[in-house]
């Protein structure tokens, strides 16, 4: 190299190369070793952890591309096994329902109580221990007085099939034992496990149903031979069955023997049997009568009775 061009080139101090060669390395080297150590450091720290290394290692979640309601993942439970097994019990036949009776040193069958029979068919009282007759059946309080009245089998074995006959309460069976209390009472719902006190208005068992019948609760409640239901034939069976005949058709109230005071129509045509109210031992009763005019009645009656036999003449 000639001194001219010797000349020509800038001359560059070595202080100056070492700050080129710094700036160049930090720019260039420096960010590589510090990654470098750092992937140093992790692996270093998994290995002291003993956990895995995943740091070169990108892990992609499936993709679903199914809907999640495809999948079935409901687990069979067998539920019978949690479930009581019901106890599955067998009607005793008539036959066998008197038989027990004849047991129990009860000669005629027959004449005992059809709901009392039912609730023995169907094991609602038992007959097959000893002493049947004076097992209890209920334990209520008295409706007047709250006495507590305890009720055996032989307290309701000729106790009627309906208490329709309550005012008075004179065929009930069951009487408070509390000296001086006028409660008397039947027992309805024997043929099930719920036997209550009543008083009778709510009594009916229908004896015509298959078996020993069964309850039907209000004593105007009656059996239709068409359709084999029940409906409400009124307290003197003036209505018809509702579910053969429409509503239209039914005439009148349920009033009773007292309705036909309040009809046009005469007493004779309208109830062929009533009844009259007296007094007798401080208690309301009811005795039938047929519809003579002659008869001991009421004066109040007397006088309603002689009317209507008086127009019916005249017309």
């Amino acid at each position: 190299m000639s001194d001219y061009t010797k000349r020509l080139r800038p001359r560059v101090s070595t202080g100056i190369k070492r700050s080129l060669s710094s700036s160049f390395i930090s720019r260039r080297l420096v960010p590589k070793v510090s990654k470098i150590n750092k992937k140093k450091q992790v692996r270093k720290r998994a290995i002291q952890t003993n956990i895995p290394n995943t740091m070169n290692e990108i892990e992609i979640a499936p993709i679903i591309t199914e809907p999640i309601a495809a999948f079935d993942i409901s687990i069979p439970v067998d539920k019978s096994a949690d479930k009581p097994k019901k106890k599955i019990t067998r009607k005793k036949s008539k036959s066998v329902v008197h038989k027990l009776l004849k047991e129990a040193g009860i000669e005629d069958p027959e004449a005992v109580c059809v709901c009392l029979k039912a609730g023995i068919s169907a094991g609602c009282i038992n007959f097959e221990i000893p002493n049947p007759l004076d097992q209890i059946i209920l334990q209520s309080q008295c409706f007047l007085c709250e006495n507590e009245i305890v009720v055996k089998v032989r307290d309701v074995l000729y106790q009627g099939a309906t208490g329709g006959n309550y005012w008075g309460g004179y065929d009930n069976d069951v009487i408070c034992p509390k000296k001086g209390c006028q409660g008397t009472y039947v027992v309805s719902h024997m043929c099930t496990f719920r036997p209550n006190l009543d008083y009778g208005k709510y009594y009916n068992h229908c004896d015509i149903c298959p078996g020993f019948g069964k309850c039907i609760g209000d004593y105007r409640e009656s059996h239709c031979l068409s359709c084999g239901g029940h409906y409400f034939a009124g307290s003197m069976s003036q209505f018809k069955c509702s579910n053969c005949y429409s509503d239209s058709e039914d005439e009148g109230n349920d009033a009773g023997m007292f309705g036909a005071f309040f009809t046009d129509q005469p007493l004779s045509k309208k109830i062929p049997v009533f009844s009259y109210i007296y007094k007798q031992s401080e208690t309301l009763r009811f005795d039938v009568l047929s519809d003579n005019p002659e008869l001991s009645m009421s004066p109040a009656f007397q006088n309603i009775i002689n009317d209507e036999s008086s127009s019916s003449e005249i017309d």
